[in-house]
């Protein structure tokens, strides 16, 4: 394999937050169990959490240090999602926007992905270990009063109890990312404060609108 090549010093996986399964506490640490039965996409989530094992099992067999980096929405300068652009075409249309509240998630921004490889990369304390990683916390209605600025839509935001909610359950959930482990054992940090995390996020929102009317939707 390419892995065991000279020159290839690390492997660094990356995994998902959906292996989590349903937060119980937040933030979600690492000692949280993997119920992925619980997950909302339990076969993606059975299909991480056993390549996390697979690629320890090897490294561990193989002498290969290996760290595996969970994260639950990662964007740069464009981002991708399902629920995202519905919530653009419903301010498009300027039809309400409906959320859950005391629900979110924390998104990471891909110039802290890297970052925390290079600085992962010489800590010995990383290797054999799951991080979480992330940049910033928003609830969903943050993101929906960025997303409604953004279009200059007439759109109403309607903030639904949690306990009333009944639309898409990847809304329902509070995944709050705790990143004390990445910051106590390789010096993890942020790159971006978490004004400038938002406004890197609505860039990325901007021009998924922007590629939503190019092509028409």
């Amino acid at each position: 394999m390419a892995v065991r090549q000279p020159g290839f010093p690390r492997l660094f996986y990356a995994s998902t937050a959906v292996v989590y399964g349903k937060p119980r506490h937040v933030p979600i640490t690492e000692e949280a169990p993997p119920l992925v039965e619980k997950s909302r996409k339990p076969f993606y989530a059975v299909a991480k959490l056993t390549a996390e094992k697979l690629a320890l099992a090897y490294g561990g067999l193989r002498g290969l240090p290996v760290t595996l980096f969970r994260f639950w929405w990662s964007f740069g300068e464009r981002i991708g999602g399902r629920h995202l652009r519905d919530m653009i075409a419903l301010a498009q249309a300027g039809r309400p926007l409906a959320v859950p509240d005391e629900a979110g998630g924390s998104f990471l921004d891909h110039e802290d992905l890297c970052s925390a490889i290079l600085r992962a990369l010489p800590a010995t304390a990383s290797i054999g270990q799951v991080f979480n990683l992330a940049t910033v916390y928003l609830e969903w209605k943050e993101v929906a009063r960025m997303i409604i600025g953004i279009v200059d839509s007439a759109s109403h935001l309607d903030v639904v109890p949690a306990r009333d909610w009944k639309g898409a359950q990847f809304l329902a959930d509070r995944w709050e990312l705790s990143t004390a482990k990445a910051e106590r054992l390789f010096g993890y940090r942020s790159l971006f404060s978490p004004a400038l995390a938002r406004q890197r996020l609505e860039a990325a929102i901007g021009l998924c609108l922007q590629e939503m009317k190019e092509s028409g939707v």
